[in-house]
């Protein structure tokens, strides 16, 4: 994906106020919430933090001090929720501890698809992907 793009959407995302509806919201401006939430590439070092993500998130979390936490998981089908909440717009590290012969991979957000109803009356209240490209973590990597 071009650099470009990516930072266009970026930069489309920090004027988009939820919840957008297409044909009150203007058609220029529905467009640009639609094409931010279809370039989201969060697996960089700097996320700018999206200052309006409808009725998925609050993005104002300055009285949030982060922390390091160790998560201990027993594998199940499907998957397994951490509990840990990544904040929008900050960089985070997961580091796998063990040596176990088994595949782990590591995502942020589980909104299910088809929940944003962005062509519905004022359906649009929330970015329609939140979820993070899913990336597989090696024994005793980051």
């Amino acid at each position: 994906m071009s650099l470009l793009l990516v930072l266009i959407a970026d930069r489309f995302r920090q004027n988009i106020h939820f919840p957008l509806d297409k044909g009150n919201a203007g058609n220029l401006d529905f467009m640009k919430s639609y094409y931010a939430d279809h370039v989201v590439y969060t697996y960089r070092k700097v996320n700018p933090l999206q200052p309006d993500m409808g009725n998925f998130s609050r993005s104002d979390f300055s009285h949030i001090t982060p922390t390091t936490r160790t998560v201990n998981l027993t594998s199940r089908r499907k998957f397994r929720a951490t509990g840990a909440y990544a904040l929008p717009g900050q960089t985070f590290r997961v580091t796998r501890l063990d040596n176990s012969n088994v595949t782990v991979k590591v995502f942020i957000n589980t909104l299910r698809s088809r929940v944003t109803h962005h062509w519905d009356y004022y359906g649009y209240k929330r970015p329609v992907f939140c979820k993070a490209l899913i990336l597989r973590l090696h024994p005793m990597r980051r």
